[in-house]
């Protein structure tokens, strides 16, 4: 899991560099590095719902994993906005991609967390009543 939350810290690179320096090359670079780094943690995250949460419990820890990630776009929404009118838009741009990326990394500091592994290396077998 180490790699997943490095990879997903790799985004506060383009909204920093949108606040920092917002020229439309760096911007695209630091995006194609910032969605590379979503999508290693994407993998990661949905490697570990499928080996980690029993089968009978999937579909609602998946839903309770979507409803709070889509529940922040609108707060998220309606708290930049406040924040445009109110602060420089380049400094909450650059004092989001450092809060983004300390908060990524600072998940590594629970143990459960850091030491979580894959169950197995090898590909599961179907057993009866249930489907991997």
């Amino acid at each position: 899991m180490e790699a997943d939350f490095v990879g997903v810290s790799v985004m506060a690179i383009p909204l920093g560099m949108l606040g920092f320096r917002p020229e439309a090359w760096f911007l695209a670079t630091a995006a194609v590095l910032g969605g590379a780094g979503i999508e290693i943690f994407g993998t990661g995250w949905r490697t570990a719902l499928m080996e980690q949460v029993p089968p009978d419990a999937l579909s609602r820890v998946a839903n309770f994993d979507m409803l709070g990630s889509f529940i922040a776009i609108p707060a998220g929404t309606l708290l930049y906005g406040w924040l445009a009118t109110r602060a420089d838009v380049a400094t909450v741009l650059v004092i989001s991609a450092i809060v983004y990326a300390t908060t990524a990394l600072a998940t590594l500091l629970v143990p459960s967390v850091r030491r979580l592994q894959r169950l197995s290396s090898s590909p599961t077998t179907l057993t009866s009543g249930s489907v991997r």
